[in-house]
């Protein structure tokens, strides 16, 4: 049997530090170039036929 394990309560402030700190990490997929991810991205540019009306 494995002991539990138990989980350090944060404070508000250390919550938003954490949250925001990874949001700003974020790739933004319209202004990044990207490589195979994600792969429901589809680059305008090489499939220009699917946005063609």
């Amino acid at each position: 049997m494995t002991k539990a394990q138990i989980w350090k309560k944060n404070t508000q402030e250390e919550i938003e530090t954490k949250v925001f700190g990874a949001s700003r990490e974020n790739i933004n997929y319209n202004e990044q170039v990207i490589l195979g991810i994600p792969a429901s991205y589809l680059d305008d540019h090489a499939f220009k036929y699917l946005f063609e009306n």
